[in-house]
């Protein structure tokens, strides 16, 4: 009895131990299998802080995206206030421009007005341009004038060339040498009548002729008031000055300040005496020569200028004094007086050439327009190779004749 129970407690031993084994060897699996459970665990935290990684940057991305998609819709709503404007300045110029093409219409009514205008003028300066008659024997008239005229001049030129003879013959005790010093001073106390040649040749030896000129005629300009007054002195400027400006010199700054205040001084002494035209040629060739004529009025030169317009020289002053446009004025009073010939001939061509350039303008201007049409009749009329006009001269056949009637009486 005994034996079996240790029989079967052996058995339950040996089983015992077959399940001990079984479990240590189930014991080793299981712990096989937890190593390789760490393992994957361990791999799948790795995985985790991989994938914690990428989230944090996917996290990021999507903040940056989302101020980006904010910034977006901020410059969407400015594009969008930038549309509202432009399409409210685009109705404002819708409307200006509706006011510009209205002012356009009035304007163009305005043009068909003008043009109208134009018609009239174009009728009426064809029927102003018919009088050729009337105008062509006024012109004869005026020719015939600056004939008699001319040799008039002609007559007291060969008189005043004889008395300067008979008195450079006469006074050639006191005459200047030619060899002279080139600054020394032309007028001597006792003066007589210098020749063209003595004054050209100290002009052309000088270093400084408009120096030496203004040098000379200060000491003797203001003798005209005193006793001791020649008119030699005055004679001998005029040829000085007129050699002067023969040669053209340059003037120095200094001089051209000197001669102002000369001619400021020598002018305020003409206005208070009574002077000749002698005295008046003398002053404005002296304005012209140093070029001051531009620092004093025109007018107030005018009057100087009317005194001399006789004088053969009276066009090339008005064109050196800057006068030009007073011309026209001083030869209507030439004409008046019965004066020097050359002067008003030339000087009323000049003025028709003037006038026949603006018609012949505005002519131009209404047959380009197509308003007439150019005719050789009215084209203009040919006198002795000058192109006088139709219209303007200023004087009528009949005032032509009744001034020739009182001249005759």
């Amino acid at each position: 009895m005994v034996d079996r129970v240790i029989q079967d407690n052996e058995r339950d031993m040996g089983s015992v131990q077959q399940r001990l084994e079984e479990c240590r060897e189930e014991l080793v699996g299981k712990e096989r299998l937890l190593g390789c459970l760490q393992n994957y665990m361990t791999e799948k935290s790795n995985e985790v802080e991989l994938l914690q990684n990428k989230m944090k940057r996917k996290t990021n991305l999507l903040s940056n995206s989302s101020s980006e998609l904010q910034q977006k819709e901020r410059e969407l709503a400015e594009a969008r206030n930038s549309i509202t404007v432009c399409n409210a300045e685009c109705e404002l110029e819708e409307k200006q421009l509706g006011v510009v093409v209205g002012k356009l219409q009035v304007k163009e009514k305005v043009t068909c007005s003008t043009q109208h205008n134009l018609e009239e003028c174009a009728q009426e300066l064809e029927t102003k341009q018919k009088p050729l008659g009337s105008i062509q024997s006024t012109v004869d008239w005026l020719r015939e004038k600056v004939r008699v005229k001319r040799e008039e001049l002609d007559s007291l030129q060969k008189s005043l060339d004889e008395q300067r003879n008979k008195k450079q013959a006469g006074t050639t005790d006191g005459a200047l040498p030619c060899e002279r010093n080139p600054d020394s001073p032309l007028d001597g106390p006792s003066p007589s009548y210098l020749t063209d040649s003595e004054v050209s040749t100290a002009i052309r030896q000088s270093s400084d002729p408009a120096r030496m000129i203004i040098d000379q005629m200060k000491e003797s300009i203001f003798q005209t008031n005193t006793k001791n007054y020649n008119q030699t002195v005055v004679r001998n400027h005029i040829v000085m000055l007129e050699q002067l400006m023969g040669v053209s010199p340059k003037v120095s700054p200094e001089v051209e300040e000197a001669a102002t205040s000369l001619a400021i001084a020598w002018r305020g002494n003409l206005r208070q005496a009574a002077h000749g035209t002698v005295d008046v040629l003398a002053f404005l060739l002296f304005f012209a020569a140093f070029g001051v004529g531009s620092r004093f009025e025109g007018e107030d030169t005018l009057k100087f200028v009317e005194m001399v317009a006789h004088h053969e020289r009276a066009p090339e002053l008005c064109r050196s004094l800057g006068l030009s446009k007073w011309i026209p004025a001083i030869s209507q009073q030439v004409s008046g007086l019965g004066l020097d010939p050359s002067f008003l001939n030339q000087k009323i061509i000049d003025h028709l050439q003037e006038l026949e350039t603006r018609v012949g303008r505005k002519r131009s201007c209404l047959i380009a327009t197509g308003l007439i049409i150019q005719t050789p009749r009215y084209a203009g009329a040919t006198v002795s190779g000058n192109k006088w006009p139709l219209l303007q001269l200023g004087i009528s056949a009949e005032e032509g004749q009744r001034k020739k009637r009182q001249k005759k009486s």
